[in-house]
């Protein structure tokens, strides 16, 4: 069974997540991925001769990549980095602090 499991910073400098474990969970990921993006591919097949657009197999591929995958992963990617916002307050805060820097000289 398939079971969630959130780890910490000093999860991973203890050594305490083996290979074995972060090889599952990419697998997993990509499993997902490739059966998402395939899924949508059908389904944009079904709308193939409603656009000249879609005529083209390869402009297919694109638009089912970039909807299923691309957006998926840019989104989990904005989840986290919101979801990490507090412990990463301070490099936003020197980033700032650059800007500003920048703006006044």
């Amino acid at each position: 069974m398939l079971k969630m499991v959130q780890f910490t910073r000093s999860d991973f400098s203890k050594g305490r997540i083996s290979q074995k474990e972060t090889l599952k969970t990419i697998t997993v990921i990509v499993f997902f991925l490739f059966a998402l993006e395939h899924s949508t591919r059908f389904f944009v097949n079904l709308f193939k001769d409603s656009t000249p657009v879609l005529a083209n197999e390869t402009n297919r591929k694109i638009l089912s990549r970039h909807v299923a995958v691309d957006f998926l992963c840019c989104a989990a990617v904005s989840w986290l980095g919101w979801n990490s916002r507090n412990e990463l307050g301070e490099c936003g805060g020197i980033v700032v602090m650059m800007r500003s820097r920048e703006l006044k000289s």
